[in-house]
């Protein structure tokens, strides 16, 4: 298990992972700009 999974799961749970974009006028992952995310990283 990924030391990150820990946050990730939290982060769900409390439901930080999505957020409302007024311009959007939707909810927006917040996954994809998370600075704990690297899921796809290369490194």
């Amino acid at each position: 298990m990924d030391d990150w999974d820990d946050i990730c799961y939290e982060c769900g749970g409390y439901g930080d992972d999505y957020y409302y974009d007024e311009e959007l006028d939707e909810l927006v992952c917040r996954c994809d700009t998370c600075c704990f995310n690297h899921w796809g990283d290369d490194t």
